[in-house]
């Protein structure tokens, strides 16, 4: 398995976007608000389903989204959505 871009870990995944991110993109998540961040879901979630697998082929990140966010009927597009949002909070700590 290509770990760079299928994560196994809700940790990974969430890193990874700090890692392929540039600058720029990681200032304009940085600056909207969870209201905003609602239209990201569509692209960014959806970019997030595809490349970290979370459709099929990646069951062990599907596993872990589930746990740590307490819903185990999570489904492969929440399963981003919930990724997405996680690291928006991530970016949000990091500007106080």
């Amino acid at each position: 398995m290509d770990r760079q871009w299928h994560p196994e870990t809700f940790a990974e995944a969430v890193d990874l976007l700090f890692q392929v991110l540039d600058e720029e993109t990681l200032e304009i998540f940085a600056g909207r608000t969870a209201e905003e961040l609602k239209f990201y879901h569509a692209t960014a979630g959806e970019l997030i389903k595809i490349h970290y697998r979370l459709a099929g082929g990646n069951p062990s990140l599907l596993h872990e989204c589930r746990k740590i966010s307490g819903k185990p009927d999570l489904d492969g597009e929440q399963a981003a959505i919930y990724i997405l949002e996680t690291f928006w909070a991530r970016l949000q700590m990091g500007k106080g």
